[in-house]
């Protein structure tokens, strides 16, 4: 018998060994392949990178996988960068990053095309992975034969909340232009939030904090958890055992804001405190794609500090840390980098928006510091104790096993697709 048809709509391409959203993409079209024939749809202005980068075993899932180039618009960022004068151009792109570059719209071209290829196709199912690529469906789903069964939006976490976080603490940094144009941006994430909710029949999110966000302020029933799953190694890595030196680790995609401000505040902030509370050498071990030339200079000018760029497997860098950390001060959905380091078995140490999403006890799976002095004392406490770390690696290992694992993605995704 043959399996229904599910066209799955992504501004990424779903990679297991990908970092965030492409690894969350990954394991819903992992698990949906069991169930439909799908025609993967990745529409991108960054389309040739990620031509580049689709990993091998994504072509078995899919009965298909088309990429569309567009340059898509996001006004109006875009007006206000090229009405800027040439001297504040690169300052306005790279306080606006992501957004900038995240498109919530495509051009007229786009969309013609979009509808040509799919006129008259025939969907049991719509998956939109992450809201960018609303305005993608929407092209497509009047032209098919019939309405899919059920269309499904995966927003992963609030964006309307994170750019109005992000707003409320750096409007001091922006200044006035950027924090103008965050506003409206946000503004229009908000309005397409809401368009989601009557176009879709089921909005995903990725915590439970979120769903309880989103049920109260839009007052609708249509949203469900789809939580982020680790792939758990067959058994956690062994304990590094080297008295006078710790690694810390942090790994995370170095072209994004919350990534950059949160390592600026580390290495500003909290580095130096922790070099002056022990006697160890402690060294900071960065590990990321698409570092930004912010993040570049950052690592230049502290000793002791090396960056890894694009690197094919983590494994080898957990098995050399002692501590995973954490430190972002903004930012929205839950920490792929934190299931991550419980699964290799690693502490990990976290500002609360950090760890915002995970269903973690402090103090029993991993440590909290919400200033820079109490980061610095979290770290230092494990520096000072292995057995400490040990016990908090294997409770963050049990937590990923008993809510983080396949099995929690499976009753997820079965519950929204039935």
């Amino acid at each position: 018998m043959s399996k229904p048809s599910l066209l799955f709509v992504s501004n990424v391409a779903p990679d297991a060994n990908g970092y965030g959203a492409s690894i969350r993409a990954w394991h819903q079209i992992s698990w949906l392949s069991k169930h439909y024939s799908i025609d993967l749809e990745i529409a991108s202005a960054r389309i040739s990178d990620i031509e580049r980068g689709i990993p091998s075993d994504l072509y078995p899932l899919c009965n298909r996988i088309t990429l569309t180039p567009c340059f898509g618009r996001s006004w109006p960022i875009g007006d206000v960068i090229k009405s800027a004068r040439p001297k504040y151009f690169s300052l306005i792109a790279e306080a606006l990053w992501p957004y900038a570059g995240e498109s919530i719209e495509y051009d007229s071209w786009v969309r013609w095309k979009l509808r040509e290829r799919y006129k008259a196709g025939n969907y049991h199912a719509v998956h939109i992975f992450r809201l960018p690529c609303l305005r993608i469906a929407q092209a497509v789903v009047p032209v098919l034969a019939r309405r899919p069964d059920r269309i499904v939006i995966d927003w992963d976490d609030v964006e309307s909340c994170a750019l109005e976080r992000r707003i409320k603490q750096q409007k001091l940094q922006m200044g006035r232009l950027v924090t103008a144009v965050h506003r409206i941006t946000a503004w229009r994430y908000k309005k397409m939030e809401r368009y989601s909710l009557e176009f879709c029949d089921n909005v995903t999110v990725c915590s439970e904090s979120d769903r309880k966000f989103v049920a109260e302020i839009y007052a609708t029933r249509k949203v469900a958890v789809v939580p982020n799953v680790m792939s758990l190694p067959t058994a956690p890595l062994a304990p590094r055992c080297i008295e006078d030196e710790i690694n810390l680790l942090f790994v995370g995609a170095l072209n994004y804001e919350p990534n950059i401000h949160g390592l600026q505040y580390f290495m500003g902030s909290i580095l130096p405190m922790i070099r002056l509370g022990t006697q160890k050498r402690v060294r900071l071990v960065i590990v990321g794609r698409s570092p930004s030339k912010i993040i570049q200079n950052l690592v230049a000018s502290v000793a002791l500090v090396e960056i890894h760029a694009n690197v094919p497997t983590l494994e080898s860098f957990y098995a050399d840390a002692d501590i995973a950390i954490v430190p972002l001060l903004n930012g929205g959905g839950t920490r792929l980098k934190i299931l991550e380091a419980f699964g290799y078995g690693r502490a990990v140490v976290s500002t609360s928006i950090g760890a915002e999403g995970i269903e973690a006890e402090p103090g029993k799976q991993l440590l909290i510091g919400d200033t820079a002095d109490a980061f610095a004392a979290q770290c230092l406490e494990l520096i000072a104790s292995t057995e400490r770390r040990e016990q908090l690696a294997q409770a963050g290992r049990q937590l990923v096993v008993e809510k983080y694992g396949p099995q929690a993605l499976a009753a997820a995704l079965t519950a929204v697709y039935g």
